[in-house]
This record gives C-alpha cells, structure tokens and sequence, in this order.
C-alpha cells in the first residue's frame, strides 16, 4: 500500500512509469484514496519526481559513506506539502476522466447543470414517447458526425441527459445556425418530437430548435437576480 504521492513516485521504476503515466492516474482517480483533491496532485508530480530523485541519490551517498553511526538524514526525507492548485469543477475532473480512460467513471457532464436546467426542462429522456407534440429537452452531445443526405447535409448524434439517451437529428438549415453549439461534450437545450425510428425499433429525436446554456436563460428564464 502506498502512503501518498511523494511515497509512490519514490517506490515505482520511474522509467516505467513516467509523468504521464502518473499524470494519468490522477486524472483517473487512482490516488482518490490518498488524496481527494486531484488538481493539487496534478500539480505536484513534478515536484514528486524531484523529491524522488533527491531520496535516491541520498539513500545511494548514505550507503557509499555507512559508517554505523545511525544518521538517517531524518529531516531531508520528510514529504514536502502537495502543490497548492485552484481546485477543478466537476466538468474539469469528468473531462480529465475521460482524457484519461476514454470514458466518464465518478459522474454525468449533465450533473454540473442539472439543478438549473430541470427548472424548465421537466421531461427525462427516459420518459419520452412517441408523440406528435413537440418536446424541451436537454442533454450531453454525444458522438456527433454529419452525414449527407437526399435531402442535404444532416448532423446525427445521441443525446444523454444521464437518465438514458436518445438519437438526434438536426436537418441542413439548423445545421448551419447551431454549428457552434453541436459539439460533443457540450449541454445543450432542444425542442422537437420524439417518434418511433423504424430501423433501429427505438426512438428518434428530430430537432426544431436549439440553445446552448446561456441561450436557454434567456429563452425560458422568468426573472433575473441581482445581488447587490
């Protein structure tokens, strides 16, 4: 078991695991147990390294001159304190976790707005139905590609709003008016109807509008607050 960051770069070939790889492990959330907060272990792998270096090449010295007179160098092995950093938000640590694994493991990107979003998006993905009404929903951009079809260029993509997700269709002409906003990743606040996908047997998502967080503040907010 290691003790903390400064234990385990001091312990590990650190020709085979190198910055990165330890880098990697923070961002992944390896060392959650020894320390929760990530941005400060992030900040601190180089100085690590260093302390690491430092103990090696004292330990190597101490054994060239031993003359058993039991000095440990007990205060240059003392751990320095962690780096302090501006801790992340949970989109930095989500996004950082997915840098890392190729996936999000401690959340959903939706969480970071879900508390203010829900005021006025009501319906989960998970509870749509195949309707004629058009419907608000919000969501994760997920794995957007273009596609050209008869009737035009097409942006498809799933979106997630953790509960489930949902295939989405956004024709040329909205396309073109909402290409900053349909990026993968990204939260965004749509309207359209929900109807049943022959191909797939599930439900698809044709979208008529489109809003990024702010947009959608000033769409469906009702008041502004001021703190003075």
């Amino acid at each position: 078991a290691f003790r903390s960051l400064f234990d385990f770069c001091a312990r590990v070939d650190r020709r085979a695991v190198n910055k990165r790889a330890v880098e990697a492990l923070v961002k992944a959330g390896a060392f959650d147990s020894l320390h929760a907060d990530r941005a400060a272990l992030a900040a601190s792998i180089g100085l690590a390294f260093d302390w690491a270096e430092t103990q090696e090449a004292s330990a190597v010295q101490a054994g060239l001159f031993d003359f058993g007179d039991g000095d440990t160098h007990g205060s240059s092995s003392e751990e320095p304190k962690l780096v302090h950093a501006e801790p992340w938000t949970l989109r930095e640590k989500l996004m950082n976790e997915k840098a890392a694994i190729g996936f999000f493991l401690t959340g959903h990107l939706f969480d970071v707005h879900a508390d203010e979003v829900r005021r006025f998006v009501r319906t989960r993905i998970a509870d749509c139905v195949d309707s004629r009404e058009t419907v608000l929903l919000a969501g994760i951009v997920i794995g957007l590609r273009v596609v050209n079809g008869a009737r035009g260029r097409a942006a498809i993509f799933q979106l997630d709003d953790g509960s489930e997700r949902i295939e989405a269709v956004a024709n040329e002409e909205l396309l073109d008016t909402a290409k900053a906003m349909l990026v993968d990743d990204e939260l965004i606040v749509v309207n359209g109807r929900v109807q049943n996908d022959r191909f797939t047997g599930g439900l698809r998502l044709t979208l008529t509008n489109v809003w990024n967080l702010s947009g959608a503040r000033a769409r469906f907010g009702r008041y502004l607050q001021v703190e003075v």
